[in-house]
């Protein structure tokens, strides 16, 4: 989800002309870039990689395993799969989350993995 910000709004508060060139697209594309890496957590089941700790019953997809995580030797056919957090993630910085999941009949206490959020 891209916020898009009231471009007019900007340039009035700037109190002052502005010409949009490059520099100002460029300084619009990574703000929606940073909203958009910031706005996965909480229940907005974005689909991106999440970067904040889920709430417990988020539906997750495994995106990847950290090699320090027990289960990275099943990384293969543990990556891809969607799931339901049992409890509220512990987000260990860098896009990693540690916890306890159920994917269909499967269950999983995660220590680094990668979640994107499906929401609820």
């Amino acid at each position: 989800m891209k916020l898009l910000l009231p471009v007019a709004g900007i340039v009035l508060a700037a109190g002052g002309c502005c010409c949009c060139g490059g520099d100002m697209a460029s300084m619009f594309e990574e703000i929606a870039q940073e909203v958009d890496a910031g706005s996965s957590g909480g229940g907005g089941g974005s689909g991106a990689r999440a970067y904040s700790a889920l709430p417990a019953g988020e539906r997750v997809r495994i995106a990847d395993l950290s090699t320090e995580d027990a289960y990275y030797s099943d990384k293969s056919s543990i990556v891809g799969k969607e799931c339901t957090l049992d409890t509220e993630s512990s987000y260990n910085g860098d896009g990693w989350h540690g916890g306890a999941v159920h994917c269909g009949s499967d269950t999983y206490y995660f220590y680094k993995a990668g979640y994107e959020d499906l929401g609820r």
